[in-house]
């Protein structure tokens, strides 16, 4: 089991106290009776009465609920008494209905008279059911809904100590553990799961050392509706490249994020071209032979993101000299960034750029130096527009670390529609088709200028950005009257705004560096005009 403390934390405080809902919103109805009749759900139920698939050997690997939704299920037997499972899945259904067992010593179970119930099988003879009586482990996944809340199950015949249910989220977290009572031989109980949400997985241990036995029937549960954020662990699934890097990983929720980790080059200030994104788990006592990165391991929080120091992936080690990780979020459009976790800062100069859309920087935070194995949380001020992440360690030639559970939040959808200059330069006072939005903005003067906002539209640029920009940034103007802008459209505005009260057009021609800036924050501007970034053009 992964230690997953500070999974535990991001997870419960960050993605439900960030959506403004309370664990109370997801609690599931209280379920009157173990009935197996489907109309006394209320959510959904596990009775084990509908499709089961089976494996080759003839042991059950998933099962519908009332509900039509599919649950993994797996039964393993416990060895020797001891505290490991076999790798084999036993899970198998007993019918407690009726009177004949059917080739087992399963009258006990039979007193229920339940209908089908989950076992693991003492034999590996999937036709002669029958529970193992020397303890077992039955799991329940509901991964395929994303995370489910539980309320309870029926537990049959709990005559052993110790039986308990373990409950764990996404991060592989342990998150509740209800024990079940010693209630004998033949005996039929309701098991409350509190009202648990955000499981994905439910484990429940039958007694301990070499006894335990039983079965469980009647799991009720609601699944949860996403909610608006997401985070990502390192715990769901990646994508490596041909060396074995990691190109993608996967959020909570299913969203595709890009990664790279790129390794500075002699202490300066330019990187490597080649990524060593990797992953390394930083559970365990030990690290993977070939790594020294007992630092990274004292923090338990499993998978973290790291730029590798070799060129074997199967190695993971984080390079010491100063590397760069780089977290795209393109394929989401923009994202508001509210926090992530970072492990093992010692040096100084640590820090994180969040980028916009046109490469627009947004915003940069610091990490403080916390010492050899810290965590600790970094808040990246609930930054909205971001395209791009880009965690740069330490400075010169040292910087080491990872990062871990980015939480974010996919910004909604824009409102509004937006025309391009052309449009607005067509629709002033002297025309015919005058749009009102202009009012009184038309006959302004446009900042250190000898036009104004109408004006200067009709001025060619002939090779000045500075008009280029200006014509871009009073169709924004106007547009932004009407519509709304991602954020990353709202800086490179902000950024324009301060570069037209500091410049006039005579200042702008012939420099270069101006007329990359100007150049840079037109094609911004541009883009949202034209509806490729942002509320879509208007229909004309």
């Amino acid at each position: 089991m992964y230690k997953k403390l500070l999974k535990t934390n991001i997870l419960a405080a960050a993605l439900l106290l960030l959506y403004a809902c309370s664990p109370d919103e997801q609690v599931a109805p209280t379920i009157a009776t173990d009935s197996k009749s489907d109309a006394a759900v209320t959510c959904d139920v596990i009775t084990f009465e509908h499709a089961a698939t089976r494996g080759s050997n003839g042991f059950v690997t998933n099962v519908a609920s009332a509900g039509g939704q599919t649950i993994g299920v797996q039964g393993f037997r416990r060895i020797g008494g001891g505290s490991s499972y076999t790798a084999t899945n036993y899970a198998n259904l007993f019918n407690t209905t009726g009177t004949n067992p059917g080739g087992s010593d399963d009258t006990d179970l039979m007193q229920a008279e339940t209908g089908k119930v989950l076992i693991v099988n003492q034999t590996d003879n999937s036709a002669i059911p029958d529970d193992f009586a020397n303890g077992s482990k039955l799991v329940l996944d509901f991964t395929s809904m994303g995370s489910v809340t539980l309320n309870s199950l029926t537990y049959l015949d709990n005559e052993e100590k110790n039986t308990v249910i373990n409950m764990y989220n996404a991060a592989n977290v342990l998150i509740k553990t209800v024990p079940v009572p010693v209630m004998g031989d033949g005996s039929v109980q309701t098991v409350n799961l509190g009202n648990t949400a955000s499981v994905v997985r439910m484990e429940v241990i039958l007694g301990s050392g070499t006894t335990g036995s039983g079965a469980i029937d009647n799991i009720h549960f609601c699944p949860q509706v996403q909610p608006p954020c997401d985070i990502i662990t390192f715990e769901q699934t990646v994508t490596r490249d041909a060396s074995g890097f990691v190109t993608s990983v996967k959020s909570l929720y299913g969203a595709n994020i890009g990664v790279q980790g790129f390794r500075r080059i002699g202490g300066g200030t330019t990187y490597g071209t080649t990524s060593f994104a990797n992953l390394l788990n930083t559970t365990g006592t030990t690290p993977v032979i070939g790594s020294d990165d007992t630092d990274l391991m004292m923090a338990e929080t499993g998978n973290v993101l790291i730029t590798n120091h070799t060129g074997t992936a199967s190695v993971p080690d984080d390079f010491a000299n100063g590397s760069k990780l780089v977290v795209d979020f393109s394929s989401l459009g923009t994202v508001m960034l509210t926090s992530l976790t970072y492990l093992d800062n010692e040096e100084t100069g640590t820090k994180i750029y969040l980028y916009g859309i046109g490469g627009v920087l947004l915003n940069t935070i610091s990490v403080p130096a916390t010492g050899d194995g810290s965590v600790q949380t970094v808040n990246l001020g609930n930054t909205t527009g971001v395209v791009k992440m880009e965690v740069v360690m330490g400075s010169g030639p040292t910087g080491s670390g990872a990062i871990d559970n980015i939480v974010f939040c996919p910004e909604p959808p824009k409102n509004g529609c937006v025309r391009t200059q052309g449009y607005w330069k067509n629709h002033a006072s002297n025309s015919k088709h005058y749009d009102k939005t202009w009012g009184q903005l038309e006959g302004t003067k446009f900042f250190k200028s000898n036009y104004t906002y109408y004006s200067i539209l009709n001025v060619p640029p002939k090779g000045n950005a500075y008009y280029i920009l200006a014509h871009q940034y009073v169709a924004a103007t106007l547009n932004l009257k009407v519509a709304s802008a991602p954020a990353s459209v709202q800086a490179a505005y902000t950024q324009a705004t301060a570069f037209f009260n500091t410049y006039t057009p005579a200042q702008v021609d012939g420099n270069k560096a101006l007329h990359a800036q100007a150049t840079q924050l037109a094609g911004i501007l541009d883009a949202y005009n034209n509806g490729k970034l942002g509320p879509a053009h208007c229909p004309d």
